[in-house]
């Protein structure tokens, strides 16, 4: 917005100190005031209270003081004012775009600018907001000065036909580029020292980015969501802070290379494509949860093969002697779980878990195939904190199929019955039941079997599972395969 020949109104209560800091906002706002004292136009009031009222009514106070723009530039210095109209820049920030003078594609950031502040390329006014996103929609490509250092948060967010950035060495801290979603490539210059928080946040497309070696620190959420494909950290990297790379989809492949980096929690959560992490030798701090389950389960696996004196196999170690209590729980991951002997042996800590207590491989087995359901089908997890307790369960529907339950076996004699005689006959033991009307009365008896061989091939798979289905009218029943689903946690049989 051009500011020429307007008038602005302080109130006169307003101390001189006050009164000129108000005249440098008004100016940084673009002042919504009257181009002549007797038009039918805004006017912008600040109060003693520090607030400032927007109305069609006039200033209350009648003696309000009359600043024009000249006077205005004097007390600002004409030098900080704007050399184009397109920006304001005092002391060389760059604190506003004026998007109603700007209808190009190319954004051409003036040489001189130092700083570019916080929100900088966003309306101040809710109901100027329209403006500015039209014209954030018109950049393609952003050009910086070589004066540039400093890059502040959410500076050009939401820019999404943003496809390109052409940075100048001198630029030291980088933010700014939050849903940018166009944005396919970055290169860093050398001379940036620190990635803020969210700087690339949500950047989709972003996958290909040439960081600088002298990059110290990444901040919390900055590659959060992003499209990164790979990361190789150098030696002057001393910290990856919360989520940094969290939720990248296409992150395959990081490389540790800086000996005293710090990874902090979740920095690579939800990374599962994550299957090939390299360390060398220094010192790497990795939290606990740094990586998300699937990650660490390719990982863990890796060890088994891996040469315990690597660097590779000391950060897990050192993981895992760390903080063994919180390792543990990570292991509770089921895909993990199967993973805690290897790593008694690797770490020698004794790692416990939720399972140790149990020393009946039949009911871990049985345990396993609750927590599959529990995971493909939705079942009520408290089948498994009862299975724990060696209390059998099974699941029914009442009022028409409307009401989806779970009961304890002895709750019916005969049910109970059934289970026993069929576990003495056939050896096998029964983890869970299922009542079924469909299609005929029956008894579905979800079991483990006795030999270790057939466990695999045995467990739930895709809804389906292994099955011996009793039959009322017939009085007997056979081995099979049933098709289940869930209903407020109880199982039903569909198929």
């Amino acid at each position: 917005m051009i500011i020429r020949n307007r008038t602005f109104l302080i109130a006169e209560n307003v101390s001189a100190a006050r009164r000129q800091k108000l005249t440098r906002e008004i100016f940084l706002r673009g002042g919504i005031v009257c181009a002549e004292p007797d038009e039918k136009t805004d006017y912008v009031i600040f109060d003693a209270e520090n607030e400032y009222l927007r109305n069609r009514k006039k200033p209350a106070d009648t003696n309000a003081l009359q600043i024009t723009v000249n006077e205005m530039t004097a007390m600002l210095d004409c030098s900080e004012a704007p050399a184009q109209s397109e920006f304001l820049v005092v002391k060389g920030v760059l604190e506003r775009w004026l998007a109603e003078e700007s209808d190009r594609s190319v954004l051409k950031i003036p040489e001189g600018v130092r700083r570019i502040s916080a929100n900088a390329f966003r309306a101040v006014y809710h109901d100027q907001e329209s403006v500015y996103r039209k014209r954030r929609k018109m950049i393609t490509r952003i050009v910086f000065p070589k004066t540039l250092e400093v890059i502040e948060e959410n500076a050009f967010r939401d820019f999404r036909s943003l496809s390109a950035v052409s940075f100048q060495n001198g630029l030291k801290s980088l933010n700014g580029f939050r849903n940018c979603v166009k944005l396919g490539a970055v290169a860093i210059p050398k001379t940036c020292t620190e990635i803020g928080p969210y700087a690339f946040y949500g950047c989709v497309n972003l996958r290909d980015v040439k960081f600088s070696e002298e990059i110290t620190m990444i901040g919390a959420h900055a590659f959060h969501h992003s499209g990164i494909e790979s990361l190789h950290t150098w030696e002057k990297l001393s910290r990856i802070s919360d989520y940094a790379f969290a939720d990248c989809r296409n992150l395959n492949t990081v490389s540790f290379e800086s000996s005293q980096l710090v990874c902090e929690k979740r920095a690579f959560r939800e990374c599962n494509a994550l299957d090939d992490v390299n360390v060398n030798e220094g010192s790497v701090s990795i939290h606990v949860s740094t990586f998300c389950a699937y990650t660490m389960e390719k990982c863990l696996k890796a060890l088994e093969s891996d040469a315990c004196g690597s660097a590779f196999a000391k950060m897990w170690k050192d993981m895992m002697i760390s903080a063994p209590s919180a390792f543990s729980r990570r292991l509770e991951w089921e895909a993990l779980n199967d993973l805690r002997p290897l790593c008694r042996r690797f770490s020698g800590l004794p790692l416990k878990g939720r399972d140790d207590d149990i020393t009946d491989p039949v009911k871990l087995e049985g345990l396993k195939r609750i927590r599959i359901l529990q995971k493909e089908t939705g079942l009520n997890p408290k089948v498994q904190k009862y299975y724990r307790a060696d209390r059998l369960y099974y699941s029914y529907l009442t009022a028409n199929g409307l009401i989806g339950s779970i009961d304890t076996i002895s709750y019916d004699p005969a049910y109970e019955k059934i289970v026993r005689e069929t576990e003495r006959l056939y050896g096998i033991r029964v983890y869970h039941v299922i009542e079924s009307y469909v299609p005929w009365k029956s008894l579905i008896l979800l079991y483990v079997e006795h030999d270790p061989a057939d466990w695999e091939y045995g467990r739930p798979s895709d809804g389906w599972v292994s099955a011996y289905v009793h039959n009322f009218e017939l009085g007997e029943g056979e081995f099979g395969e049933v098709r289940v689903s869930s209903y407020d946690g109880a199982l039903y049989r569909i198929g």
